[in-house]
């Protein structure tokens, strides 16, 4: 039987986890340890930007960065201070201590926490232009040699060798962010008749409709159809996954698996230049998402 001690203690412990409303924030926080801020920034970030927990761990990380190069606890942050944080983070740029694109991350990630969670707008600062990104794409001779290794491996199964063919040749050939290739697939998407490929993500979504149904190549289609008779799953309805890992029950596949198979063929291939853009023909249009 609860008493009224325990359910004073249980209150008081569910206002302490309780965040603020944002108007109320900053005098709420400001004299507070930063690792309990941090961890409200946190619930708020997952609960409120829908953020997976790795994106908003990385942004608590650059958080520290200013807290830790100014010394400033959290009540002492003025825009003044800010702005001298930017200014010396430029010169590291300018040093070569500190890459741009790095600064500009640092920057945004505390407009986010100090403008959107603690309602700071005052506390605002402009950020830097990221330099554009200019990947290298893989040459076809080094996609042969990876689908090469595909069909000559004997150390697994065949569905597995069709399934990493047919996707290797899906991401060489439409170009998809990892999600859009792997989870988000359905059998209903691969439209054969009319060479269209529905491909989905939040991003690809806002684009205009040709974006959303790119042209499907014919070594694509072949490819998919040398793999669908190994396909390993028994659903075959339209909203089922079109790529599944063999022995899973179904399973689709995920992007970490297709992250893991990409490395391994370059290796098996003998290609040394495995970066996030290794299958993106478009600067700035990443592969691993």
């Amino acid at each position: 039987m609860k008493t009224e001690d325990f359910d004073e203690i249980l209150n008081e412990r569910e206002s302490e986890n309780k965040i603020p409303d944002v108007t109320d924030r900053w005098d709420f926080y400001k004299y507070r340890p930063l690792d309990e801020v941090l961890n409200a920034f946190k619930t708020w970030y997952l609960k409120n930007e829908k953020g997976a927990e790795v994106t908003v761990n990385k942004k608590i990380d650059k958080i520290h960065v200013f807290f830790r190069d100014t010394k400033l606890e959290l009540h002492q942050v003025t825009k003044v201070k800010r702005e001298a944080h930017k200014i010396q983070m430029k010169h590291m740029v300018d040093n070569k201590t500190r890459k741009q694109n790095y600064i500009s991350s640092i920057l945004t990630d505390l407009n986010v926490f100090f403008v959107q969670f603690l309602g700071r707008e005052d506390l605002r600062t402009t950020t830097v232009k990221k330099e554009p990104s200019s990947p290298e794409r893989l040459t076809r001779e080094e996609f042969d040699k990876m689908v090469e290794m595909s069909e000559k491996r004997r150390d697994i199964p065949i569905e597995k060798r069709k399934l990493h063919k047919a996707l290797l040749v899906f991401f060489w050939n439409q170009v998809p962010r990892t999600s859009e290739g792997t989870r988000n697939l359905m059998l209903k998407d691969i439209h054969k008749d009319i060479r269209q490929v529905r491909l989905r993500s939040g991003k690809r979504d806002k684009l205009p409709k040709k974006y959303q149904n790119p042209y499907l190549t014919q070594e694509t289609i072949d490819a998919i159809d040398e793999y669908m008779p190994y396909r390993d799953s028994e659903d075959n309805s339209p909203d089922a996954p079109l790529f599944v890992q063999p022995g899973k029950n179904g399973r689709k596949v995920s992007t970490k698996f297709m992250q893991n198979m990409v490395k391994e063929y370059a290796a098996l291939a003998g290609i040394q230049k495995m970066y996030s853009h290794i299958f993106s023909e478009r600067a700035g249009e990443q592969f691993f998402v």
